[in-house]
Order: structure tokens, then sequence, then C-alpha cells
């Protein structure tokens, strides 16, 4: 167990005898309490064929368990006052909600609940079809897709595979298409296990009374689990079992590609480049810089671009993961500029490699940042995410004060040392806009080659 007090508010991480990881934080003066069930799986660690099927179990969830059906379900979680949800990331599926502290138990249950569902083979088939939908309308939103596709653009193993990371976390069409519900309680098998499982409250919370109920919760998910595991046995020997594939790195593909669709009427891009990963002392630098270079309304890709009127929107941000980060671009702009603004849009980021970083520019980003952890810690929700962020990312007792301090501190040559990695020179940038703009070839939806400056 680690502790830690700071006045009224006590911190605290154990393994419970099932195995699952609790992290809590307590505040005696909140007046609601929040808990978060994290599962630590995602698209990440899904091999090809069975792409998207972390998303897919997420959906399954809400259909009900054995014991309740999904009207059930949902009806008990509306008659608390919860505010739930839930979400699938490459690397971690989330339950998460907050109530009332005199709820909390019950909130608890239904979670794990959630965790344990049915997974009937009609639920599937319609689930199925909403996501398929999804996939569809994720297709039809130009932002979405010029993403997707610089993902699937930047990452590669080496080998001339798409890495876990080039692909949608929705999955593709065809992968989703034949996912089964042996398939589902296969993955449910081999990755809803208490050493994958992270449960974290925040709050006005009783601990220790919440700790004996989750442990019990645990264990009934366990039986659940050894129990579709022994069923896997009687799979379809010509489709494999789904298993998690080990995590690696990328390696990065630069260059630059262009789409071009005839549904289209303006210009949209995305870029990526290396970055840090979630664990490196330098995570704060980059997403500092990636402020000073991106942040919408202030950053110099504004000042270059949307301030004098050739793009609409333009920024930068940076996400650091599991082994690696990266800074993500994005731009939109009219047809006729996307030349201009796609060349303005990489120079602006390829010479703030050879520029001084601006240290008004700096302390203005820290403070904002800073500001905006301070604003996440004013509600045990906010906390909620944060320690679960923290624990699972760095295996760190998050301290928002200390966060803010580590912001605040954190000196402008840090983000100087980053630039000088020159990771703008490695970026892999997709354009997407209608088929007669620049690198399209008419009649054609396929990726063109174009040169970036």
């Amino acid at each position: 167990m680690t502790r830690d007090t700071a006045g009224d508010v006590t911190r605290d991480v154990r393994v419970l005898p099932s195995g699952v990881t609790l992290v809590s934080e307590v505040r005696p003066d909140a007046a609601s309490a929040a808990t978060g069930w994290f599962v630590t799986v995602g698209s990440r660690d899904e091999p090809a064929t069975h792409a998207g099927i972390s998303h897919a179990l997420e959906h399954l969830a809400f259909k009900g368990t054995d014991e309740w059906d999904a009207y059930d379900l949902n009806r008990r979680l509306d008659a608390l006052g919860a505010r739930s949800n839930a979400y699938t990331g490459e690397d971690r599926t989330a339950y998460y909600g907050s109530v009332l502290p005199e709820h909390l138990g019950e909130l608890n249950e239904l979670l794990a609940a959630l965790l344990r569902p049915a997974l009937r083979p009609d639920d599937v088939a319609l689930e199925r079809g909403v996501i398929l939908e999804e996939i569809a309308m994720a297709d039809d939103d130009p932002e979405s897709r010029a993403g997707d596709l610089v993902a699937g653009a930047a990452f590669g193993d080496g080998r001339g595979d798409d890495h876990p990371l080039g692909r949608p976390i929705l999955g593709t069409r065809e992968s989703v298409a034949a996912l089964t519900a042996d398939d589902l309680r296969a993955w449910h098998a081999a990755t809803y296990r208490p050493d994958r499982l992270v449960v974290v409250l925040a709050g006005r919370v009783e601990v220790e009374a919440e700790a004996q109920r989750i442990d019990a919760l645990a264990r009934r998910l366990i039986r659940t689990a050894e129990a579709r595991g022994d069923g896997a046995a009687g799979r379809d020997a010509d489709r494999p079992s789904p298993r998690p594939v080990p995590r690696t790195a990328p390696v990065w593909r630069p260059g630059a590609a262009r789409h071009g669709d005839r549904r289209l009427r303006r210009a949209y891009g995305a870029l990526l480049a290396p970055g840090v990963p979630q664990d490196d002392p330098r995570r704060i630098a980059a997403m500092l810089l990636a402020q000073v270079l991106g942040e919408p309304g202030h950053g110099q890709l504004h000042w270059a671009l949307v301030d004098t009127g050739l793009a609409d929107q333009a920024g930068l941000l940076h996400e650091a993961g599991d082994g690696f980060g990266t800074y993500g671009g994005w731009f939109e702009s009219r047809a006729r500029d996307e030349a201009r603004v796609q060349e303005t849009f990489v120079r602006t980021l390829r010479e703030a490699q050879d520029a001084p970083l601006d240290a008004d520019a700096w302390a203005r980003a820290a403070r904002t940042a800073a500001t905006d952890a301070a604003l996440q810690a004013e509600t045990p929700y906010g906390r909620l995410m944060a320690l679960g962020d923290a624990w699972i990312e760095r295996r760190e007792l998050h301290d928002p004060a200390d966060e803010v301090a580590r912001i605040l501190a954190t000196p402008v040559d840090a983000g100087r040392a980053l630039l000088e990695a020159r990771p703008f020179d490695r970026a892999a940038l997709v354009a997407l806009g209608p088929e007669t703009g620049p690198g399209a070839r008419p009649g054609s939806h396929e990726a063109h080659p174009v040169r970036v400056p």
C-alpha cells in the first residue's frame, strides 16, 4: 500500500486480494463521489483480424447482464442520479460515473455489472450494425477521416504491415462485420481480468467499505472470465480465438499524401510527428511546446494561418502514449487555398525548429496549462480521471498541487531541447479535399504523393 496525506485529503493505492489495483483520494469536504473502472486494454492490443473488438465490447456492456437486460441496467443507473459513461481508447477501456456519496456503493455494483455483459448473439448482431453505422458516420466526417488516414500513413512496423496504432479505434468495416459473440466472449475472458483492472475512487468516499465491495465484485468478474475461457475450447478452429498482441512502439513512416473525394468542397489536413512517451519526464515540456506552436487562438499556427484569413482552423497538440508520443496537427481551409495552407502549415512548424522559442509565449502556455490542471482538480470527477491516468501511465499517485508546480517550473529551455530533435522533419501529413485539388487525379479516390516543402 502507498499512502499520501495532505491536509484533509488522503490518497492511497493498494492491490486487493482479488488482484485489482485500487487507487483512492478521499476528500471529506466533497459534495459528490466518483468511481471509474479502467481496463488496461484498447485498440493497440488487438490483432488485425479483430480490430475494433475492444470498442465493440464496451458497446455490448450496456446491453445487459445475465441478471438484468439493457432496460433494467440503464434504469438502475438513472435511478441513482448517476452521471455515467464509458470510452475506449488506444490503451484502455473505462467505465465511470459520479453520484451523491450515499449512492457510491450501488454505482460500483452497476459499473462492475457492465464489465460482465451477457454477450447474447442477438445483442451482438444488433450492436454490430450500430458500430458499422458509426464507422460510416466517421467516414463522412472529413476531420475524423483525415486523422484516421494520417495514422495509417504514419505507423508501421518496418515489415510492411500496419501497426495497431495505424487502425481506427472503431475497427474496420470488414473486421467489425466479422465479429461474433464467441469472439467477444473470448476477448472478454482474455482481457477483463483483475491484473488489467484499475479502480479509482475520488471524493467523499468510505474507502475500506468500498474496497471490500470492489474486491467481491472483482471475484465475480474472475468467475465469469474463467467460465468464458473454458468455453472458448469449442470455437471454430478456422477462426483463431482473439488474444492481445504485444505492445510495441511504432516505426515512423514520414511523408505526405493527398486523398481526393468528389463529395468534398473544402480542404482538410492532418499531421503526426514523433513526440515523447507518457512516462517520459519531458511530457510536460512537449505539451507546452504544442501549445506555443498550435494552441487555437494563440499559437504560431493561428497567427500564420487563421489570423491571416488563409485557413479557418489550424492547431497542434501533444499526446503521450505507452512507449511513444505524437504531435498531432490539423487544418481546414477553402479548397482553392489548400496548397498555400499546407505549405505554410509545414513551414511554420519546421522553421520553429531553427528559431528562438518565445519565452513570453512559453510562460503564458504554462499558466494556461496550470489553470486547466487546477480546474480539473476542483471536482471528484476531474480527480478521478487525473488519478486514473497518472497511475496507469506512470505509476504515480497524482497530486494536483505537484502537477501545477511542475508545469510552472518547466523552463523554456526544455521546449528548445525538444525542437533540437527536429521532430517535424519526420512528420507524416495527409491532405483530404476535392478530386480536383493539388495532386489529385480526376475520377480517383486513391492517395497520391505530394511535395512537402
